[in-house]
C-alpha cells in the first residue's frame, strides 16, 4: 500500500501542480439581508481537502457576524464532489474499516473521519474508567462499559462504533495500569460534518431555520468566505510520511475529478489516472 502511493501522489503533482490547493468555501444565493436575516440558503462546498477541520469550519461560519448574519431563514447545503462516490475502494477487509487506517472518505472528510480514544483507570476498583476523545467533539454519543479491576489479569478493552455515530467501548482496564488508546474510523462522516456545524453556529450565535443537507450550489452565488488547504506538495509530504490511506485516496480521487472534468468512482478513477500516468512518463 505504501508503494502504491507512489502512483498516485505522482499523477496528482502532475496534474494539479506542486502548488495547488484545496479551496472549501461559504457562499449563498440571497439577494437580502434584513435586520440580520439573511433570506436565501448558505451553501458549504467541500472539494474533498483530506486536512479540513473543525476547527476550519468554525473558522469559515464566524465569518457570516462580520456580514452581520444572525439569522439564515433557509437550508445549508452541503455541496460534495464525493456525495456519489462509494466511501471505500475495494479490497479492504470489514474489519480493517472500524480502525484509523480504514477512515471513510465519502461524502465528507472532516478531521481525517477518524479519532483517537484514551481509555484511563478509575480512582478507585470497580469504578467506571474514564475515556477520553481526540479530537473532542459532540459528534460522537459514549456508551462507557469499562470498569476498573484491581488487577490486570483477564483484563481487555472492545471497540465499535455504529451507524449512528454511537461509541461503544466495553470491558476492564487495570488500576494504576497506563492509558489505553487506539485510532477508529467515524462510521458516519455526514452526520459527524452535520454535528460540527450546527456546533459551529451555535458558537458565533447564529440561528439556522432550515435543515443541513447535500444538494447543488447555483452558477451564481455570492462568495462569503473561503478556507484554502496546504498546498499539494506538503500535503503528499503528509501522505507519504506516515502512509496515510485516507490522504492518498483523496487526492487520487480529485485528481481523477480534475482530468476528466467530473467526479469519477473509483473504477473509473483507476483508469483515468492509469491512462494518465502511462501517458505523461512512458
Amino acid at each position: 500500500a505504501s508503494n502504491m502511493k507512489l502512483f498516485s501522489d505522482a499523477a496528482a503533482l502532475i496534474a494539479l501542480g506542486p502548488n495547488y490547493r484545496f479551496q472549501t468555501e461559504l457562499s449563498t444565493n440571497a439577494h437580502r439581508l434584513e435586520d440580520g436575516t439573511l433570506n436565501g440558503n448558505i451553501y458549504l462546498y467541500l472539494p474533498g481537502d483530506p486536512s479540513l477541520t473543525t476547527q476550519n469550519i468554525k473558522k469559515l461560519f464566524a465569518s457570516l457576524k462580520h456580514w452581520g448574519i444572525q439569522r439564515i431563514k433557509g437550508n445549508i447545503i452541503l455541496v460534495s464532489e464525493r456525495q456519489y462516490i462509494d466511501p471505500y475502494a475495494s479490497g479492504w477487509t470489514k474489519r480493517d474499516l472500524m480502525y484509523s487506517y480504514g477512515a471513510p472518505l465519502a461524502p465528507v472528510v472532516l478531521d481525517e473521519n477518524r479519532m483517537v480514544v484514551t481509555v484511563n483507570p478509575g480512582a478507585t476498583s470497580g469504578s467506571d474508567a474514564v475515556i477520553e476523545t481526540s479530537p473532542k467533539s459532540n459528534g460522537i454519543q459514549l456508551n462507557n462499559e469499562v470498569t476498573t479491576k484491581a488487577q490486570t489479569k483477564g483484563c481487555g478493552l472492545s471497540y465499535r462504533m455504529d451507524q449512528k455515530n454511537v461509541l461503544h467501548v466495553r470491558g476492564c482496564i487495570g488500576l494504576g495500569q497506563w492509558s489505553a488508546q487506539q485510532g477508529l474510523a467515524i462510521q458516519n462522516p455526514a452526520q459527524y460534518a452535520t454535528e460540527q456545524i450546527k456546533y459551529s453556529l451555535k458558537n458565533v450565535d447564529v440561528t439556522l431555520n432550515g435543515d443541513i443537507k447535500f444538494g447543488k450550489k447555483p452558477e451564481r452565488a455570492l462568495l462569503l468566505a473561503k478556507h484554502q488547504s496546504k498546498t499539494i506538495a506538503e500535503l503528499i509530504a503528509d501522505t507519504m510520511k506516515t502512509s496515510d490511506n485516507l490522504y492518498a485516496d483523496s487526492l487520487f480521487l480529485h485528481t481523477a475529478a480534475t482530468l476528466s472534468g467530473k467526479p469519477a468512482n473509483w473504477s473509473k478513477a483507476k483508469s483515468v489516472v492509469r491512462k494518465f500516468l502511462s501517458k505523461e512518463t512512458g
